[in-house]
């Protein structure tokens, strides 16, 4: 992770704090609201963070601002994010289905897709009471799949 001043420490530990939570730059400038760090500062260290793969970067449905999730240790950096657009949540897509897709773009199309800095956007089976994982039947009941 290199050098990181206090103002970064600060910002990496709230978000690292909540893993499963999106953050805007004015969120987490009120959150760290006590006068030692502003919000250009705020926005300087989210670039290099997100430059340096320690927080995935987003927009908010129906708007261009900007959204933050810390990216866990546990293999979350090399996965494709799920962000659902009715409630926000964010999955990870299931390994299997990530990489069918991903092998399907670049044989298809020539492009290689980076997993890192990826996020579909769709609906999760809470908000969307249609989808159901497992249900395709190209797919195994044991996998986490959504139709």
């Amino acid at each position: 992770m290199g050098y990181q001043t206090e103002q970064r420490k600060r910002l990496y530990a709230l978000l690292r704090a909540h893993p499963h939570t999106r953050f805007s730059a004015r969120e987490i400038y009120e959150a760290l609201s006590d006068g030692s760090i502003s919000i250009s500062a705020v926005y300087r260290n989210l670039a290099t963070m997100t430059k340096e793969g320690q927080i995935c970067k987003s927009t908010r449905e129906g708007s261009h601002e900007a959204l933050y999730q810390y990216l866990q240790e546990d293999g979350c950096r090399n996965q494709l994010h799920l962000t659902c657009v009715g409630c926000g949540r964010v999955l990870h897509m299931n390994r299997q289905s990530a990489q069918a897709m991903q092998e399907s773009v670049a044989c298809m199309d020539g492009f290689v897709i980076d997993s890192a800095r990826t996020v579909l956007y769709g609906t999760c089976m809470d908000c969307d009471h249609r989808a159901k994982p497992g249900t395709c039947k190209a797919h195994t009941d044991d996998e986490e799949v959504f139709p």
